[in-house]
């Protein structure tokens, strides 16, 4: 099995790749608060859409493209994560195979800033649905607290596995340009597939190696 990190700018690796030239993606976009964009919604929305562009330009397209994502309360604004996801997979010939939910929160909760659930999106232009998986899921352990739960990560990680025909086709089975403290590599590694995990932060890219490192796999950390 081939498990890599390269600590890099994503949006520049993605730019580099050739169309139709990954096997499938699985990650979780960027929080405005955790990008250097001086808290402004325009520039925000226009990273979403460039990345999620690159993203649909270059999975194969029997493969899968995944996003977990939280809305987020801005200025009096709803940032709704799902609708700008899904205009750009369908503006990039991709149709929508699911769109389930995470709460975050017990029912009948709020919060300020931010819905109590996240979305968990799933599009492809030749996959299918394949048999039917809860659309709920209940939050279990993150590594940190806007990470992708351990336990939504490994139901993406085997839906990759049983239904993508890309699996086995490229070095890597899964990519995650904003690998983060490795919540979605260690899924892979847990059912088996190759990953690829990027992310600019090298403290993030540390974290996640000591992280993978845990359950014995060898794990390469590339910089460049």
């Amino acid at each position: 099995m081939t498990y890599n990190i390269i600590c890099r700018d994503s949006i520049k690796w993605l730019s580099e790749q050739m169309p139709s030239s990954i096997g499938n993606i699985i990650t979780g976009i960027p929080d405005l608060s955790e990008l250097p964009l001086n808290n402004d919604i325009n520039k925000y929305l226009d990273f979403i859409n460039n990345i999620c562009n690159l993203i649909f330009d270059k999975v194969d397209q029997s493969g899968y493209c995944m996003f977990v994502q939280t809305d987020r309360k801005i200025n009096k604004q709803w940032i709704d994560k799902s609708y700008y996801i899904t205009n750009s997979a369908l503006n990039n010939g991709y149709k929508m195979i699911w769109h389930k939910i995470v709460c975050r929160r017990d029912v009948g909760k709020s919060d300020l800033y931010c819905p109590t659930y996240s979305h968990v999106l799933c599009y492809s232009k030749n996959g299918t649905t394949g048999s039917s998986f809860p659309d709920v899921f209940p939050v279990g352990k993150k590594l940190y607290s806007n990470a992708t739960p351990q336990n939504v990560a490994d139901e993406l990680v085997k839906f990759v596995k049983q239904k993508s025909k890309s699996i086995g086709k490229y070095q890597y089975d899964v990519v995650d340009p904003f690998i983060g403290k490795g919540t979605i590599a260690l899924s892979c590694l847990k059912y088996d597939l190759n990953v690829l995990g990027i992310d600019i932060d090298k403290d993030q890219c540390d974290d996640a190696l000591k992280n993978l490192s845990l359950i014995g796999k060898k794990i390469h950390l590339q910089t460049l």
